[in-house]
């Protein structure tokens, strides 16, 4: 089974130099490339095409936010998650408009990180709780006029701004992974929203969080 390859990108080596140790362990990832800046990450990204970017936002040359778009634009299929200090809203939000596929803080545990990693690798999007309970407290509830979803795409889209996975929310409402899915995009196409960060962002704005 070949290994999943992982581009570690932030300026500090001690950092990196952690972060390859804690994935080296595993014998599960191989960390093809490591980058000290956002420019250098989009020109690794290129270079050496890898499934997982790692990467930290307070960056010189370029942010990790600035990166993330960048990399989108030229490729959808990476995976993309956000590892920093950054608590802040703004950059909560900018990260999430670049299509990313978590955030986490640096004093993640190792399990965690770890968790993450794993859950994105396999298709799900993993983002801190608190970047859910920083937002919450800044965004409250709207309407959309001009949207109406049912009582069980609410149900799943709360479900899915709560950070709970298909698997498991197909569990708790007994239903198949694949009904989540085909509610799921159903959602989407109702809300005009195209990926599940927007999904995410656009829940937690709407106070979609379960209480």
């Amino acid at each position: 089974m070949s290994k999943t390859k992982i581009l570690l990108v932030d300026d500090h080596k001690l950092v990196r130099d952690g972060i390859a140790s804690v994935l080296n362990s595993t014998n599960k990832y191989q960390i093809i490339g490591e980058a000290a800046n956002g420019k250098e990450a989009v020109e690794a990204v290129f270079k050496l095409n890898p499934d997982l970017v790692l990467m930290d936002i307070n960056m010189p040359l370029l942010d990790g936010v600035e990166a993330a778009h960048q990399i989108r634009k030229k490729n959808k299929s990476i995976k993309i998650i956000i590892l920093t200090m950054m608590e802040e809203d703004r950059y909560i939000l900018d990260a999430l408009s670049a299509d990313i596929n978590g955030y986490l803080f640096k004093m993640t545990g190792i399990d965690d990180l770890l968790f993450a990693v794993e859950s994105v690798i396999s298709g799900e999007n993993y983002f801190d709780s608190r970047v859910t309970k920083v937002l919450v407290n800044k965004h409250k509830s709207k309407k959309e006029d001009n949207v109406t979803l049912s009582k069980r795409e609410v149900e799943i889209l709360s479900l899915i701004t709560s950070g709970v996975r298909s698997r498991q929310i197909a569990e708790q409402l007994f239903i198949s992974v694949f009904t989540v899915q085909k509610h799921r995009k159903n959602i989407l196409k109702k809300l005009n929203l195209h990926s599940i960060a927007e999904l995410v962002k656009y829940g937690i704005e709407h106070n979609y969080l379960q209480k």
